[in-house]
C-alpha cells in the first residue's frame, strides 16, 4: 500500500459518505490493512484530505496551463469549457473539493486556499487579457464564471438528457455573457440592473435597500422558529 492507494480509497469514501463520517477504519477495511498502516504516510485525517485536494487541484491546474500554453489564439473559451466539464465527469473529486475543504483545521485550510487561488488565477489572467476588468471587478467576474462549474453538482448526472459536452459547451457560452456584462458594468456603472427603473412585469420597482431589509427580516424569523423552547 502506498500514498496513492490511500488517496484513492479516501476519494470514494469521502465523496460517498463525507469526511466526518469516514474513519481510518473504513479506509483500512477498503484496503485490507490495519489503521496503523496509514500513519506511515499521513499524520492525520486532515493531512490526508489536504493532500487529496492538493492532488486534485494540481492535476486540474496542469490541464489549465496546457490549454493556455497550446491555445494561443483564444484559450478562455476552452478554459471555461474545461472548468464545467471537469465537474461533470469527475463528480467525486468535485464533491471533495467543494464540500469537504471547509472542515479542515486552519493550518490545512491555508494550504488548500493557496491551490484554490492558483486555480482562480489562471482564469483571472485569461479574463484580464480579453476584458477591461481589474481588481474587485476582475475578482468577482472570475468567481462568477468559475462557480458555474460547481453549480452542476446539484443536478447533473451521467446518462441524463444532456451530455457532459453539451452542458460544458452551453455553460461556457453563459460564462461569456457574464463576462460581457461585467465589463459593461465596470465601464458604464449606470447600466447595472440594480440601477434600472421599473421591472419586467411592470410592477413598481423595489429598491435595493428594501430588498436587503426584507431578506434580513425573513432570515431572523426563520432562525427564531428554529430555536427550541
Amino acid at each position: 500500500m502506498d500514498k496513492g492507494d490511500i488517496q484513492r480509497a479516501a476519494l470514494f469514501r469521502f465523496a460517498e459518505q463525507g469526511y466526518h463520517a469516514t474513519t481510518l477504519r473504513h479506509l483500512a477495511h477498503d484496503l485490507g490493512v490495519t489503521p496503523a498502516a496509514f500513519y506511515y504516510h499521513f499524520k492525520s485525517k486532515d493531512e490526508l484530505l489536504t493532500s487529496l485536494i492538493e492532488e486534485i487541484i494540481t492535476g486540474d491546474l496542469e490541464v489549465l496551463h496546457m490549454v493556455r500554453r497550446e491555445n494561443v489564439t483564444n484559450p478562455l473559451d476552452e478554459l471555461l469549457y474545461v472548468n464545467v466539464y471537469n465537474f461533470c465527469v469527475a463528480r467525486e473529486e468535485a464533491l471533495i473539493v467543494t464540500r469537504e475543504a471547509r472542515f479542515l483545521e486552519k493550518e490545512f485550510r491555508k494550504r488548500v486556499t493557496r491551490v484554490f487561488r492558483d486555480y482562480d488565477g489562471v482564469f483571472a489572467a485569461s479574463i484580464a487579457e480579453e476584458y477591461d476588468l481589474s481588481r474587485e471587478a476582475l475578482t468577482l467576474a472570475t468567481r462568477a464564471v468559475v462557480g458555474l462549474g460547481s453549480s452542476v453538482l446539484h443536478w447533473f448526472h451521467q446518462g441524463g438528457p444532456l451530455s457532459e459536452h453539451e452542458v460544458a459547451l452551453t455553460f461556457a457560452g453563459y460564462a461569456r455573457g457574464i463576462l460581457d456584462r461585467a465589463e459593461q458594468n465596470a465601464t458604464t456603472p449606470e447600466s447595472s440592473p440594480l440601477r434600472r427603473n421599473g421591472s419586467r412585469n411592470g410592477s413598481a420597482p423595489m429598491s435595493f435597500e428594501d430588498t436587503v431589509t426584507l431578506i434580513n427580516e425573513r432570515v431572523a424569523i426563520r432562525r427564531r422558529i428554529g430555536v427550541a423552547t
